[in-house]
């Protein structure tokens, strides 16, 4: 290809993977932003609230640690297709629960819908997008996941309050799956994982082929683990919680709330842009990584640094520096990616061009 035409091709490619990413974001707040509405209608408690998203994340980690497999073995475009199905359920699911149990429902079917995306992402960015455009595509893909969580509580409380009936949110939740799901069906072969080709070195013939569980034994992964465990941990009380917590405390309306956990995951997006901006051209003009080991290094940097600011604006600076530790996600996601996804990471490429035989670049087909 051209480099006009193969700079085409990874812009659409990674439109439609940050599109699909933000969608899944915006699935994470399917139910959160309606729990003062659950609380009422079913009168739930935070305990049963608390345990929806157990659920929803529970499914979904287990199921993003085993979906890695599933895609390297199936292809990842009939699993994105399939995942953004599961979500349309769960809109179902949500819109005609009548209790405790079909809320249950729909996050599990939001779970299961949110598994396989990061292994699905992942591998057709990997793949299909160009080595010099990759870090570009990594962090368009983060930013619209932020985007998603930021779009979601608006959506979803616009909705219900606007039409006083919140069931009436979720048929709009439907149709949002619907929509993405036609556009990337219409532009599937810009997303298709069976054309292009992995921009990690191939074993040199004699090499003893790495196993598919060898990831484990590194340190940089169980750290990486550890911190995304805490930080995502903390994340998802304030998307759960928030709404429900600044009603009861402080009176608030239902869509005043909405914009709080907005202007929360806006600034995640801000602060995801800006340690993009950081870590890809330092001031000297070289990425940063070249001079820090990799960007875990760069991250820990970064939140100590963040963790010494004024707490006078703690929504949106906790917001930025959610963005800013999300610029790790290629490294973090090594539990949740496919294996050959996972050995074209950047960190991993550059260990690899250390070695004899290795080769640089790829052939855009």
């Amino acid at each position: 290809l051209s480099a006009e035409q193969s700079a085409k091709r990874d812009i659409q490619t990674i439109s439609l993977i940050g599109l699909a990413h933000g969608t899944s974001h915006f699935f994470h707040m399917l139910l959160p932003p309606l729990f003062p509405v659950f609380m009422r209608e079913f009168g739930l408690s935070y305990s049963e609230l608390g345990l929806l998203v157990t659920i929803f994340f529970v499914i979904s980690g287990v199921g993003q640690a085993l979906s890695g497999f599933l895609v390297d073995k199936t292809g990842a475009r009939p699993v994105l297709f399939a995942a953004m199905a599961s979500f349309f359920l769960a809109s179902v699911a949500a819109g005609l629960a009548q209790g405790f149990g079909g809320l249950m429902l729909a996050a599990a079917l939001a779970g299961v819908g949110n598994a396989p995306f990061h292994p699905a992402d992942f591998t057709i960015l990997n793949k299909r997008v160009s080595q010099a455009r990759l870090g570009h595509a990594f962090s368009v893909h983060g930013i619209s996941g932020n985007l998603g969580w930021a779009v979601a509580p608006v959506f979803s409380i616009g909705i219900a309050e606007a039409t006083g009936n919140w069931r009436l949110a979720y048929l709009g939740t439907a149709l949002v799956a619907l929509a993405v799901m036609g556009l990337l069906f219409w532009q599937r072969a810009a997303i298709d994982d069976r054309q292009g080709s992995w921009g990690h070195a191939k074993s040199t013939p004699g090499t003893a082929q790495e196993h598919p569980m060898a990831f484990l034994k590194l340190p940089s992964v169980w750290l990486c683990f550890s911190f995304f465990f805490f930080t995502t941990a903390a994340l998802s009380a304030i998307q759960s919680f928030s709404s429900p917590a600044l009603s009861a405390m402080y009176g608030l309306s239902l869509a005043s709330t909405a914009f709080v956990v907005t202007g929360y995951m806006l600034a995640g997006a801000a602060g995801f842009a800006t340690s993009f901006a950081i870590t890809h051209r330092g001031a000297d003009g070289k990425p940063v990584p070249s001079r820090f080991a990799d960007k875990r290094e760069f991250e820990a940097d970064i939140v100590l640094r963040d963790s010494r600011s004024d707490l006078e604006t703690v929504d949106t600076q906790c917001g930025a520096c959610s963005g800013a530790h999300s610029e790790a996600e290629p490294v973090g996601e090594a539990l949740g990616r496919s294996h050959e996804a996972r050995r074209s990471d950047p960190v991993h490429e550059k260990r690899q061009h250390t070695e004899p035989g290795s080769r640089e670049g790829r052939s855009d087909q």
